[in-house]
């Protein structure tokens, strides 16, 4: 561990021996134990590259040119350095940017996010799930250099360094970014996972450029060959927006039509600058609070002016936190009781309709999510919360403690209460698990299930999410028997696409054709920058009407990735793979 398995191999490994010498024929027949025995029972989940992208909005400008210009002049020299920044300073944000920036200079990046945002249920904790995927990225740009047995065994610091080595030669340098250092400990009661990442690249950083982004934090939460590296004292601070950033945004909303001006269009220019300079004066350039005011400004009125910034309610310190905490002290309970059901589960609401049947006065609902609508955002694929550090919040209330078991029966009992189809299948069992009974869970998932769930075009990810989490409870319980069904299963689910269907683009586009629930195509839609070049291009052909914004959507993004590679290859980079034709 945890080069080649996790905890849970370990332990399964352990039981298999302790089988082996009470049972005939086991592992294998003659009770030969085999290779491919061992690697079963340890094998690791992650067969291709986690995506990296974070959505980077139209118009985005760095927060300070000066402060880009250092970190683009850091990143060609190798280093460890540590990007700080308080909740909803756009510190992921950024460090997308950079390293869109940095490959379109024709350097490579290697990238890993703890945490995107995203409705995936995939591991993104795991260090055996970080490091395979920074070794896919690696591979992706230099084949001749990374094979899969390297992947496979796990040489991470070797083919780091080969590349490393080529690149030098090249006088160009490898650069590593890893997001979202704190949410490991949110979301972990120990930092482990996290010490066994950093312990592999960090010894690298003479060979390497290593950027990591963080909210402040104790370091305690931080493991001790990070805080040697690189002491807090030499931690750089991300800057708030400054005058140009933040116009630069605004004008993006305005070309989207989001807010209209009160003035003729002679005097957009003027307006905007004066709206520019007191969301600066009033937020001063905090970016989550500047984009939560002027969301709650356009929620009362669509005409925005200077005069209106009076209106912003104050955020303290410089601390998002303190935001919500002077929001929360002045909500209605209806208002504070939306945000907790919201907060409660892993899943996005499909829309205010379905969260308002968990309340039986529908005038009070309405009424009580207006003032929070600021606070979230409606998808395609349902409602999020806009931002992550709302859900730390509200997690953190006691409110949220004393109401979870609360929230969670009412959860169940709109699943019980015709729920759409995805939430039955994808949230019923999970829910119920979670409420003590377990046994729909390990009842649920059968072959002709995981056969269903497959052929109806559902995400690989979430179905292995249900059998993990199935394994979980059976471990838990000592149903050992059952774990060896569902790993069986789980095998199946994950090898299948790449060992068992001759053409997968083929056999999702039929699964997703027939499925009549729209949802699984919302979700994708939701997802672009995570989807495989083969996903975008079917998806247009898989809606019922051949709908002009979808298609509009899949060729930006993949006009995107084109033009990445292109930059890429111009700027002198290894040729950056792509299933998109220039043409």
């Amino acid at each position: 561990m945890p080069d080649h398995t996790n905890e849970e191999g370990f332990h399964r490994l352990q039981r298999a021996i302790r089988q082996s010498a009470t049972r005939r024929n086991f592992p294998s027949p003659g009770g030969t134990w085999k290779l491919i025995d061992v690697e079963e029972i340890l094998r690791a989940n992650l067969v291709q590259k986690l995506s990296q992208d974070f959505a980077i909005p139209d118009h985005y400008l760095p927060p300070s040119k000066s402060f880009h210009a250092d970190l683009i002049s850091k990143s060609s020299a190798p280093g460890c350095h540590v990007i700080a920044g308080q909740p909803g300073m756009g510190k992921s944000t950024y460090l997308s940017y950079l390293s869109e920036e940095l490959i379109g200079g024709g350097a490579t990046v290697l990238r890993h996010h703890y945490w995107l945002g995203s409705s995936s249920v995939i591991d993104r904790i795991r260090s055996e799930h970080a490091i395979k995927s920074m070794m896919f990225q690696l591979q992706e740009a230099f084949p001749e250099h990374v094979q899969m047995s390297h992947i496979e065994e796990m040489k991470f610091d070797e083919c780091v360094r080969a590349v490393s080595k080529i690149l030098k030669k090249k006088g160009k340098n490898l650069v590593v970014i890893v997001d979202g250092l704190d949410h490991v400990h949110r979301d972990r009661p120990d930092i482990s996972q996290l010490t066994h990442l950093l312990n592999r690249l960090i010894p690298l950083k003479e060979d390497v450029c290593l950027f990591f982004g963080t909210q402040p934090i104790d370091e305690s939460y931080l493991p001790n060959s990070l805080t040697i590296a690189a002491p807090k004292k030499l931690w750089i601070d991300l800057p708030p927006m400054d005058l140009a950033s933040t116009r630069s945004w605004l004008v993006g909303l305005h070309d989207a039509s989001s807010f209209l001006l009160n003035g003729s269009k002679n005097h957009v220019d003027r307006e905007l600058n004066e709206i520019s300079e007191a969301l600066v004066a009033k937020t001063k350039g905090y970016p989550l609070h500047l984009i939560y005011s002027v969301r709650d400004l356009l929620a009362k009125d669509r005409h925005l002016s200077a005069y209106r910034m009076e209106d912003i309610l104050p955020c303290p310190n410089g601390d998002i936190r303190e935001y919500y905490q002077n929001l929360w002290n002045g909500l209605s309970t209806g208002s504070k009781d939306i945000l907790l059901l919201i907060a409660c589960v892993q899943f996005p609401w499909p829309d205010k309709g379905n969260l308002s049947k968990c309340y039986t006065d529908s005038l009070g609902f309405q009424k009580a999510f207006g003032a929070v609508n600021h606070l979230t955002e409606q998808r395609q694929s349902g409602i999020y919360p806009f931002h992550g550090s709302l859900t730390v919040f509200l997690h953190a209330t006691e409110e949220f403690k004393d109401m979870f078991d609360i929230l969670m029966v009412r959860v169940k009992n709109w699943l019980d209460d015709g729920a759409p189809d995805y939430w039955q299948w994808g949230w019923k069992w999970l829910i119920e698990a979670s409420l003590g009974n377990p046994t729909v869970l390990l009842d649920g998932v059968t072959k002709d299930w995981t056969l269903h769930s497959v052929s109806s075009g559902y995400s690989i990810d979430h179905i292995d999410h249900i059998i993990a989490v199935s394994e979980d409870y059976a471990l838990k319980k000592g149903l050992y028997s059952e774990l060896v069904r569902l790993r069986g299963v789980r095998i199946r689910v994950l090898n299948g696409p790449e060992q068992q269907i001759q053409d997968q683009a083929l056999f999702q586009k039929c699964a997703l054709s027939l499925q009549k629930d729209e949802y699984p195509k919302l979700l994708k839609l939701d997802n672009l920058r995570f989807l495989s070049d083969e996903e975008i291009k079917i998806l247009p052909a898989v809606s019922r009407t051949l709908d002009y914004d979808i298609c509009k959507m899949c060729f930006s993004e993949a006009l995107r990735r084109l033009e990445l590679a292109v930059k890429f290859e111009d700027r002198g980079g290894p040729e950056f793979s792509t299933s998109f034709p220039p043409g």
